[in-house]
């Protein structure tokens, strides 16, 4: 039904209550193929090579988030329908020569790499504008039936591609038996293409990014390891909701982290703490009617994991997450717009608990099941955080046969039936 609000507060109505347009649909088809192959091309040298092809097909009528409520506090204003179309189609190619060498007391891993990618999007959108319903509280009447009936204004109607040529090289060196070093370079050519029939426009936009990283690992026992590492990356952006989809500048990001990795009792007991901080900066952030890559966000928490088989079959997994974050801008004309306020969808707090149990011989091998509980603190739904959802608790069960070639299983939901939102 959506997450209306009357300003910062949920609008306190059953959750059945459907306010969305009877014709809305939402189906995908994707088809997914991955090859690999490994050569060992002499004594310490293994050529990898991968390739995966992915094609999906979109089709959807979904009614838009822009809706309020009027004055009167009960009729729902607003209101509009898109009907959207894409074909996306994905393949990407990496050949990565690994070769492993000795120099002196210092043990290398070297890895090469050349890795093609191609994203070819066909997409097209219109939209159409609701008529209100009356009243939310009492009985509430959508007023669309089908889509004949409504007038159209189409949106767009374009063709994107976006090309990645990129080369790569990283050594990892064992200074003797308790010290790693890593570092590496990457080299990415993108080029990106964006024509629509509707505006109508043409663009094309060729951008080269160097990227880095290195990291240090100790382990002054086999028990346990720490490690640092800081790392520079860049992501092209193809989307179907920007103005251009393909011509844009490439999302960056840095990003800094400590963490630890123990066991304990003999391997029963393993742990996996770390913190962490990544800058953002040119990711796509919605400008009036425009979505633009404009965005920059600082992010910074930590993360703790717990795994623990204390029989055999029987395996307990928790986890938990801090995480603050902070956008610094939203806006090319205004710099202080929205800037120090939370990220939208990030909850500060968030954690889970699972446990399974897996029958180790009889006739029952492989027959298992368990459940767990995951927790999702509150998030805003606006980069103005003047509206907030509430945090939830929801409880999972799961049903299994693992067999050595092919696994079987099912799951239940929210067995609680707990309500909660999500955005």
């Amino acid at each position: 039904m959506g997450i209306p609000f009357k300003g910062r507060t949920l609008v306190g109505i059953p959750r059945d209550t459907k306010l969305y347009s009877p014709f809305s649909d939402t189906s995908q088809d994707v088809y997914r193929l991955a090859l690999k192959l490994d050569s060992e091309l002499a004594e310490g040298l293994l050529l990898q090579q991968n390739a995966a092809f992915m094609q999906r097909d979109l089709a959807l009528a979904r009614n838009a988030s822009n809706r309020t409520l009027a004055a009167n506090g009960v009729t729902l204003t607003g209101r509009s329908i898109r009907d959207q179309h894409d074909q996306w189609t994905d393949f990407i190619y990496q050949a990565e020569p690994v070769w492993k060498v000795k120099t002196g007391p210092l043990d290398h891993t070297i890895l090469g790499g050349f890795q093609f990618q191609m994203d070819l999007l066909y997409t097209r959108r219109k939209t159409a504008n609701l008529l209100n319903i009356t009243n939310i509280y009492h009985d509430p009447v959508v007023p669309e039936t089908n889509m004949k009936n409504l007038t159209w204004v189409p949106n767009f109607n374009r063709n994107s591609h976006l090309l990645d040529y990129a080369l790569y090289l990283q050594d990892q060196i064992a200074i003797g038996s308790q010290w790693k070093w890593r570092g590496g370079l990457r080299w990415d050519h993108f080029d990106s293409y964006d024509k629509d029939r509707v505006a109508p426009y043409e663009h094309q936009l060729y951008n080269d990014k160097f990227s880095w990283n290195v990291g240090l690992a100790y382990q002054p026992i086999p028990q346990t390891s720490s490690y640092g590492g800081i790392s520079k990356s860049y992501l092209s952006i193809l989307t179907s909701e920007a103005a251009m989809g393909a011509a844009l500048v490439p999302e960056s990001g840095l990003q800094y982290e400590l963490g630890n990795r123990s066991q304990f009792l003999n391997g029963m007991i393993r742990t996996h703490l770390a913190v962490f901080q990544t800058y953002r900066k040119n990711f796509l952030i919605t400008v009036g009617t425009n979505t633009e890559p404009i965005g920059e966000q600082m992010t910074q928490g930590l993360e703790f994991d717990f795994s623990s088989e204390p029989l055999p079959g029987w395996v307990l997994w928790a986890n938990y997450g801090y995480t603050t974050t902070e956008l610094m801008k939203l806006s090319p004309a205004d710099p202080s717009a929205g800037k120090g306020h939370s990220a939208q969808g990030v909850p500060e707090n968030a954690g889970a608990l699972w446990t399974t149990y897996e029958i180790q011989g009889g006739t029952f091998k492989g027959f298992g099941g368990g459940g767990g509980f995951v927790y999702k603190g509150g998030v805003f739904v606006d980069t103005l955080n003047t509206q907030k959802l509430p945090q939830f608790v929801t409880g999972d069960l799961v049903v299994f046969y693992r067999t050595p070639h092919a696994d079987f299983q099912v799951n239940v939901k929210n067995v609680s039936n707990a309500t909660y939102y999500f955005a």
